[in-house]
């Protein structure tokens, strides 16, 4: 609604609630519930003023959250229930395994996210229909209810409000839609280079040399132990 609109509508507020500007200031009033009706055409709010006035038993003026949850009741009642989204997927299965995509996308946005994706409705026609018609239709159910009940919370909030919540929504559906990134195997570790025959000749004359050298040290401290306590070479081989 633009100011004109909104002007109308607080006027058949103030008709049948005359004290509903009481203490209010009339232009912030209106600008008000202009920004929270941007997206909306004034025939639908005047009807939700119309039903909320309708049952109202209070008699206290409606608030905008008020309204807003009439105009949702509204636009639930021109939306698929449960048992109509259902008809649509089992429909849609029956050429779910060779023409998924092409039937997914004919599915109501709703049906859609209460799916999945292309793939899930494959899996689905792929399956044993008497699981389909039990396990699969009840979480469906179960799941299509929540998003309309998300649907119609959604559609309470301000236009600019659900565009930024919408976007925001669906930059994580494309994160959570993105392939994982494939895991590339380990590199396998180079294979040691032979030894020439001429370095491990090297090698082998250092190893006997040092062995050797451990035998003379060997010795040498077993002789000074026996000088140190005066046992003949003799006295040790005996």
């Amino acid at each position: 609604m633009n100011l004109t609109e909104t002007k109308k509508a607080m006027a058949v507020i103030q008709e049948i609630y005359p004290r509903f500007m009481d203490g209010r200031d009339a232009a912030n009033t209106v600008a008000i519930w202009a920004k929270m009706f941007p997206g909306e055409e004034y025939p639908r709010v005047e009807a939700a003023i119309l039903a909320f006035v309708a049952s109202d038993v209070k008699g206290f003026p409606p608030s905008i959250g008020q309204i807003k949850d009439k105009l949702a009741q509204m636009q639930a009642d021109n939306t698929l229930d449960e048992a109509g989204a259902w008809a649509l997927v089992a429909a849609a299965m029956r050429n779910g395994i060779y023409g998924s995509k092409k039937e997914f996308a004919k599915l109501p946005y709703d049906v859609q996210r209460a799916v999945g994706s292309p793939n899930q409705l494959r899996d689905w026609a792929l399956m044993d229909m008497e699981v389909v018609n039990s396990v699969v239709c009840s979480n469906f159910m179960r799941s299509y209810r929540a998003r309309a009940v998300h649907t119609r919370e959604l559609q309470k909030l301000p236009e600019s409000v659900r565009q930024m919540y919408l976007a925001v929504g669906d930059a994580f559906a494309m994160e959570r839609a993105l392939p994982a990134p494939e895991r590339t195997a380990p590199e396998p570790e180079p294979e040691p280079t032979p030894c020439p025959d001429s370095v491990r000749g090297v090698l082998d004359t250092m190893r006997q040399k040092a062995e050797a050298d451990k035998v003379e040290s060997a010795k040498r401290k077993v002789a000074s132990m026996m000088q140190r306590f005066g046992i003949a070479g003799s006295d040790a081989r005996s």
